[in-house]
């Protein structure tokens, strides 16, 4: 499959380079190899520099797609693959680079400052996305830095730097199924104080049966700057959430009638908050940075059982890096330590009654107390001008406290520690050419909350991947990187719905593909390609059954993305995305199956003068009938429809 794909690659390659002769200059494209990161090291490098594949998108890329919110983005990233329960933007899951999808293991950062809820969950709705430079994505896991919460990559927001005094800009818009997603931003630089706000409103019936939304979003990011070295900042963030869930439905419902709903009465309510104040010291050839932060979480989920949950989060952070040479050998050595303490004071889960409208059983009632300790030493030398090297190594002790209110026989205490490694290399043969490779090793801590047992050891992930990336006759960027990734001590289901052992092992396989080009007529287009195959190596339940050589649930072994688009000062932006997936298990028996998709969206911007511009943008134009999650075996599965076509039209307006 290996062969097939890159000799598909190569072919693709060599027509493009024979069909475009006539391509833009060198001087009229920023390529993406001089771009400044800080994700992947925590330190200012530029691509070229980076072990990993880092896929980066800019401001203009970002303005091409009509996002509600950062997953959509996401979705045309090679190697991510984003699971969205149906209609609700509020629940999705990751799988990067062929893992098993979870809700949590990506660390989401704006301006380098966390931004997942309390216990690490992906919640895409608390982030902003209303006035972004670019975004940093990487796949591979980053635990030599952040611990057990980037085993599945990272991900940074940057976002623009005020120029002015005051600038503002408002998205007003509008759609079928009473949809309304309106925003402003407002930012600026007054003196010493940088500041920048955003507030969002979103709200929808929905395209299923209780599938309506009403979500807000305000996020606050303060500068001061104390003299010309040293920075005090602050990021405050509010996200209140209120959505139906439809709950999923039978093959038979869905192919009937896929907008209907079984549980009418499926809902969720909650709210998120944070505070995070920095300080940033930067000295003539080294850095110190300073960072906490405080975060709030409470709510409840009826679906279909009643689900109440409150979280809270403190975590300090201190790290430096010094500019160093040995001889000739350039080098940055960073150094840092970090605590992170998790209360989740409410878990509980009653049975619900739809009929009397009230919850009833009390089925579960814990509490629970994570404390992570971590201490981390990174080292990036430049023996040579076109040679960088890095390894980085991560330890962390973990403690958690769990008391079941219900049984305390099941009370315990548990404590672990663990080290993560990374070591990589890049090599660039010109300016147009960078060559990468590393190894990393992740892990991901066991689940807590509804799982039994307390004797289950954190899953270790061991990730290899060797790529190239630059860019062809100044038109054509590409990435292309080949990943392994080895997961020991997996914990796998043996028996009843909450038995788990680490009693498994699986292994993930593939290459993606990352091509984006620009012509001087105005034409330009995007192509990523993601082949995958993951299976599991080791699986025997207590009953004797082996899953070896079955493939990880969830994990298609195919994801397409195409992007073609026309953009003239007279004409306005036009651009139209296809994104295709091949099948999906559903279950461990690989006998219950999600089939294949292709979604195509399409957007229209057009600029008005200085300050006005119109937009209209249509999602699903083809109406068809998908899911990218379900459960269950043979006929016996059960999924949640994704939305079907739908328009939004608005404008936005400069200040």
């Amino acid at each position: 499959m290996f062969k097939k794909s890159f000799k598909k690659i190569i072919i693709l390659k060599m027509v493009i380079n024979s069909i475009l002769i006539n391509s833009i200059s060198a001087e009229e494209i920023k390529t993406e190899l001089e771009e400044v990161v800080v994700s992947a090291t925590k330190t200012e490098r530029e691509v070229r520099e980076v072990p990993t594949n880092i896929t980066i998108l800019t401001e203009e890329e970002i303005k091409k797609y009509d996002a509600k919110d950062i997953s959509e983005l996401l979705r045309q990233i090679p190697g991510f693959n984003i699971l969205a329960f149906g209609s609700i933007h509020a629940d999705n899951q990751v799988s990067s680079r062929g893992n098993r999808p979870v809700a949590v293991n990506v660390q989401v950062l704006v301006n380098g400052v966390e931004y997942n809820n309390p216990t690490g969950y992906f919640n895409v709705l608390a982030i902003p996305i209303g006035d972004i430079e670019r975004i940093e994505i990487i796949k591979s896991p980053v635990s030599s830095l952040y611990g057990n919460f980037a085993t599945d990559g990272v991900i940074n927001i940057v976002t623009k730097k005020p120029k002015k005094p005051i600038e503002c800009i408002v998205n007003l818009s509008y759609g079928i199924f009473d949809t309304q997603r309106h925003a402003v931003v407002v930012k600026g630089l007054l003196n010493k104080v940088e500041f920048y706000g955003e507030g969002r409103f979103y709200k929808t019936q929905g395209w299923q049966d209780n599938s309506w939304e009403e979500n807000k979003l305000f996020n606050t990011m303060l500068k001061y700057y104390l003299d010309n070295s040293s920075i005090l900042g602050l990021h405050f963030n509010y996200a209140p959430i209120k959505n139906g869930y439809p709950g999923p439905l039978t093959k038979v419902q869905f192919k009937e009638h896929p907008r209907q709903t079984t549980q009418p009465w499926g809902e969720a309510k909650s709210y998120t908050w944070f505070l995070a104040p920095y300080f940033e010291k930067n000295f003539k050839n080294s850095k110190l940075l300073l960072k906490a932060r405080y975060a709030f979480q409470d709510g409840w989920v009826i679906d279909p059982d009643y689900f109440e949950l409150r979280n809270t989060l403190v975590t300090p952070e201190i790290n430096y890096y010094i500019l160093h040479k040995f001889g000739n050998i350039e080098g940055i050595f960073l150094v840092g330590a970090d605590y992170r303490y998790i209360n989740s004071s409410r878990l509980r889960m009653y049975t619900y009654n739809p009929e009397r409208r009230q919850r009833e059983s009390l089925l579960l009632n814990r509490k629970i107390k994570d404390r992570f300790t971590g201490l981390f030493i990174q080292e990036e030398l430049k023996p040579l001008k076109t040679i960088n090297f890095n390894i980085g190594l991560r330890y962390d002790e973990i403690k958690t406290e769990v008391k079941d209110l219900i049984n305390p026989a099941r009370n315990f205490d548990k404590k672990y520690s663990i080290l993560s490694p990374r070591v990589g290399l890049t090599y660039s043969f010109k300016d147009r050419y960078n060559l990468f490779m590393s190894y990393s090793r992740g892990f991901r801590t066991p689940p807590r909350g509804f799982v039994r047992n307390p004797d289950l050891k954190p899953e270790k992930i061991h990730s290899y991947e060797i790529g190239i990336r630059g860019y062809a006759n100044f038109w054509l960027n590409y990435n292309i990187a080949l990943f392994l990734i080895d997961t020991t001590d997996e914990i796998i289901a043996i028996g009843g719905p909450r038995a788990r052992e680490n009693a498994g092992k699986s292994r993930s396989k593939g290459i993606e593909v990352d091509l984006s080009f620009t012509f001087r007529n105005g034409f330009y287009g995007s192509l990523n390609y993601t082949y995958q195959e993951s299976k599991f190596k080791k699986y025997k339940t207590l009953a004797g059954i082996s899953y070896k050589d079955k493939e990880i649930p969830l994990v298609p072994k195919h994801l397409l993305g195409i992007g073609l688009g026309y953009k003239a000062n007279w004409f306005g932006n036009f651009i139209v995305t296809a994104n295709y997936s091949s099948k999906r298990y559903t279950d461990r028996e690989n006998t219950g199956v999600l089939g294949d998709y292709l979604i195509i969206d399409a957007k229209y911007t057009k600029q008005i003068g200085k300050n006005f511009e119109i937009f209209f943008s249509g999602k699903n134009l083809t109406d068809k009938r998908y899911a990218e999650v379900g459960f269950g075996s043979g006929e016996d599965v059960i999924l949640y429809p994704m939305p079907g076509f739908s328009v939004l039209g608005g404008v936005n307006f400069y200040f």
